[in-house]
């Protein structure tokens, strides 16, 4: 009889120690060390740390750096008034025909503004809305400074006494936190509406 517990015993505790080898190789799996992580701004994980994109940076990427410049490569006209703010056509000074548009790039400098670029090219008898691509490709270092691109009616050709007529301007500054990196900006102010197109350099 004694015999017959004792098998049983051993019966009963081999099964207990089966069945907790199994329950301890289960809890040892691998975890996956990225289950907890809180990566940001299109931060990536990886092993367990944080992937940052271009600009961004910290334990989950929720620091942002500052531009050491930003290309400007491309402005294009989206939107413009087909008249002045007296109802009349732009060259309405030559015969009513329709503006000859081109943009200009400044930057303010205290009171003044700087000509950083202005367009080689121009578009005749444009009309809005439209899209008008104007090549800029210029480098811009000052990231607390307004910059301002002005649309212009190009009178030269037609009358070259007649100074060129600006048709409308949008400010703007080249690096703006709230933003973030957007590698385009449509700029509304109302007269005119561009988008902007962004490179940056950290």
């Amino acid at each position: 009889m004694k015999t017959k517990f004792f098998l049983l015993k051993v019966v009963v505790l081999s099964a207990f120690m089966l069945l907790s080898s199994c329950s301890s190789d289960s809890n040892n799996e691998p975890s996956d060390p990225c289950a907890t992580s809180n990566c940001q701004n299109g931060g990536e994980c990886v092993d367990g740390s944080c992937l940052c994109p271009d600009g961004y940076y910290g334990e989950n990427c929720q620091l942002m750096k500052t531009p050491q410049s930003v290309r400007i490569t491309s402005v294009v006209v989206k939107e413009f008034d087909n008249f002045d703010s007296n109802g009349n056509a732009w060259d309405s000074q030559l015969n009513g025909s329709l503006p000859d548009i081109y943009i200009s790039l400044f930057q303010a400098t205290g009171s003044s503004f700087e000509l950083l670029h202005e367009a080689n090219n121009y578009y005749p008898s444009a009309w809005s809305p439209g899209t008008f691509d104007f090549p800029i490709d210029t480098y811009v270092y000052n990231m607390s400074t307004p910059y301002i691109i002005s649309l212009y009616n190009y009178n030269a050709e037609d009358t070259p006494e007649i100074a060129d007529t600006e048709m409308g301007q949008v400010v703007f500054y080249a690096y703006e936190p709230d933003l973030g990196f957007p590698y385009v900006r449509t700029l509304d102010l109302g007269s005119i509406t561009v988008e902007v197109y962004l490179q940056y350099k950290f």
